[in-house]
Parts: structure tokens; C-alpha cells; sequence
């Protein structure tokens, strides 16, 4: 662009005679040019450094999160994740782009500040070494220590196939679904039976991680999978419940005088069309027999005093204007 605007005449003719010099005007687009210039380096520059320095602290994390030892199959799933995350950053790991971003700003001519140069080849050396490392650990795992780590994943895979026999059971012998028991009760049984379903589902996860990366194929644990329907289905009525038990609280609380009766039905309306849409096997339990009922007769009780609102407000209006 400089040179363009340099290449332009001395003097360039407007027709006859007549001449236009043109200094102060390739003076002033010089000046604009230098300007532009160097806002644009600048703008350039302060994005480099950011991303040199997102880049030194993704690299630095990973640094020292692949340096934390492996004694249990919870840190070889969190290696693992390292390991992954190591791939997912692989943009991240080649600072050949910001190598290129400050090449132009060399040619600009900005001074580069001595310490930024140095952090960029320092990130490009720990850039190779961590991805020389990640490649070193994943060899030592699947390979130096696989039969130490085949042994945990079989005793792992026992026991949790043992525990989620004992889950299932607890589900069909002391669970919510047995007959006779409140809705509060059997909604406590879902919180605790759930709490140790997310344990154990979080241990599959754990031994799944570990087959994956040992090459084998996931283990199946068809009781899990089981209870982890029946307990899906059973939130979906109890999910409800708990919002039965705060709205009633909520109804309870509030004054005659500051209650909102069309605000109330139309609540009370949409929670109706919620327990209408509910699977047809969970309208049989004592939960949804107990909302039905109340809600139901809450409905009814809010068209009564919706009605007698309308009624007042025209024997209002008639004794006023009559």
C-alpha cells in the first residue's frame, strides 16, 4: 500500500495547462497508511499474546496433570481423559500459526518484547514434549501395564456386577414400588436408590473407559440397565410429586386476600395436563391417585370462587349504574 501510494505522480494533469501537485496529498495518505498500520499491528499483536498465553496454560495443565501417578482405575480413567484431551488440543499443541502471526509483525516492524520470544519457543519445545509424552504413557498403559490393569478391571467388573444384582434387589424387595407404603415414603426410596445407581453408573463408566483403551468390548450389565428404566419411569412420577408437595406448601402459605385465582387455575390446569400425559401404568399408584384427587377438587374450587367474582362484580355494577 505504501509503495502505491509513493508510485503516485509528482504532478498529474487536470485538463489544459493546468497541473495538480500532489505532495501534501501523498503526504496525508502516508500518514493514514502508517496509522492504519500500526492499529492494525497492535490489534494483531494483543491477539497473539492471548493466544500465546491461552496456549501455555492449556499446555502447563496438561504438563502437570500427566505427571499424577496411576494407582487405581479412577486415575487411569483420568489419565485417560488426559490422554484425550491431549488429542482434542492437538490445534492448540502446533504454534506454527502463531509463528506465522509474529513473522508478520516482524515484517511490519514491531519490536517483539524479547520475553514473548522466548515463551514462543519455549512453547514449542514443551508442545513436542508433551505430545512425546502422551504417546509414551499411552504405550506404557496398554502395554508395560496392561496385566496389572487387566487384573483391577476383573475384579472391578465382579463386584459391580455383583452390586448391581444387590441394587435390583433392593429395588424389588424394599424399593418404592411395594405396595402399602405413603408417597413420601416411596419417594425417599427413589432418592436413595437412584444415589446408588449414579454410584455404580459412574463405575461403569470408569470400567468402560479402561476396556476401551485395553481394546476390549464393554462389559454388559443387563440389572443396571433394568433398574435404570424402572427408575427413569419412576422419577417421572415422583419428579411431579415433588413439585405436587411444593405448590400445595405454596397454596398453603399464601393469604385468601393476596391470592391470584386465575393465576392459581391456570397452575393448577397445566399441572392437571402433566399428570394426564404420565405413561398409563404409573396412574395406578397411590401418588398420582392422591394429585389427581386434589387438584381436581382445587380446580373446582377455584371455578366456584371465580364464578362468585363475577357474580359480586355485576351486583356491583348493577347497584351503582341502576
Amino acid at each position: 500500500m505504501e509503495q502505491t501510494i509513493v508510485d503516485i505522480p509528482a504532478f498529474v494533469s487536470v485538463g489544459g495547462p493546468f497541473c495538480l501537485g500532489t505532495r501534501n496529498l501523498k503526504l496525508a495518505l502516508l500518514a493514514e497508511a502508517t496509522a492504519w498500520k500500526a492499529e492494525h499491528a497492535a490489534a494483531l499483536h494483543r491477539a497473539a499474546t492471548e493466544e500465546l498465553s491461552r496456549n501455555c496454560d492449556v499446555v502447563q495443565e496438561l504438563r502437570q496433570q500427566m505427571d499424577s501417578d496411576i494407582d487405581s482405575l479412577d486415575d487411569l480413567r483420568v489419565m485417560i481423559e488426559v490422554l484425550e484431551s491431549v488429542d482434542q488440543h492437538s490445534q492448540d499443541l502446533d504454534v506454527s500459526s502463531l509463528e506465522r502471526v509474529f513473522e508478520v509483525l516482524r515484517e511490519i516492524g514491531l519490536t517483539l518484547p524479547r520475553q514473548e520470544v522466548h515463551a514462543l519457543q519455549e512453547l514449542k519445545q514443551q508442545c513436542a514434549d508433551i505430545t512425546a509424552t502422551a504417546q509414551r504413557v499411552r504405550q506404557e498403559l496398554t502395554t508395560t501395564r496392561r496385566p496389572e490393569f487387566e487384573r483391577l478391571l476383573d475384579t472391578q467388573a465382579k463386584a459391580l456386577m455383583v452390586a448391581t444384582i444387590h441394587l435390583r434387589n433392593s429395588f424389588d424387595n424394599s424399593g418404592p414400588t411395594i405396595e402399602g407404603i405413603t408417597p413420601q415414603e416411596a419417594l425417599m426410596r427413589l432418592r436413595r436408590l437412584s444415589s446408588l445407581h449414579r454410584q455404580l453408573e459412574e463405575e461403569r463408566q470408569t470400567l468402560a473407559a479402561v476396556e476401551a483403551l485395553l481394546g476390549f468390548p464393554p462389559t454388559p450389565y443387563p440389572e443396571l440397565d433394568r433398574t435404570q428404566r424402572d427408575l427413569h419411569r419412576l422419577e417421572m412420577l415422583y419428579g411431579l410429586y415433588e413439585r405436587f408437595v411444593a405448590q400445595q406448601q405454596a397454596f398453603l402459605e399464601t393469604k385468601w386476600n393476596e391470592a391470584k385465582l386465575q393465576d392459581t387455575e391456570a397452575q393448577l390446569k397445566a399441572f392437571s395436563s402433566s399428570l394426564a400425559s404420565l405413561p398409563e401404568p404409573l396412574k395406578k399408584w397411590q401418588a398420582f391417585r392422591e394429585m389427581k384427587r386434589t387438584v381436581s377438587s382445587q380446580l373446582k374450587v377455584c371455578c366456584v370462587c371465580l364464578f362468585v367474582c363475577v357474580c359480586v362484580c355485576l351486583c356491583v355494577f348493577v347497584c351503582v349504574f341502576l
